[in-house]
């Protein structure tokens, strides 16, 4: 029995941790309560943060940003790892400026772009 015990406490780390990545995912998204209320354009107000993260381990920088939507709820945006610095930086500004033109949605709409232009499809 000492086996099974083992195995289970292992797994449940990898379990764990997919789920909460998993949650900021659908978050990031929008989750489908909050997917209604994209009507109201009243998110003048609600405030962003946006950062660099990094360096990373392959020494890599991204920009990251932070929503508080009316709800409370957080979403998040990470921009793509970026080789230097400075092109994070510009990811951030775009971040910052597709917020304050279109909230939320703005955000994720340039996020999306940025990762199709870092990967090759522009």
């Amino acid at each position: 029995g000492a086996r099974r015990g083992d195995a289970r406490r292992e797994r449940s780390p990898s379990r764990r941790r997919s789920r909460s990545r998993r949650k900021s995912r659908s978050g990031s998204r929008g989750g489908g309560e909050s997917r209604g209320a994209t009507g109201q354009r009243k998110v003048e107000g609600k405030e962003m943060s946006c950062k660099l993260e990094g360096p990373n381990d392959k020494h890599c920088y991204r920009a990251f940003a932070e929503v508080t939507k009316p709800n409370g709820t957080k979403v998040t945006a990470a921009g793509p790892w970026q080789g230097d610095k400075r092109s994070a930086e510009r990811d951030k500004d775009e971040f910052r400026r597709a917020f304050d033109s279109g909230g939320p949605e703005g955000l994720f709409k340039i996020k999306s772009e940025l990762f199709r232009k870092r990967h090759g499809r522009a």
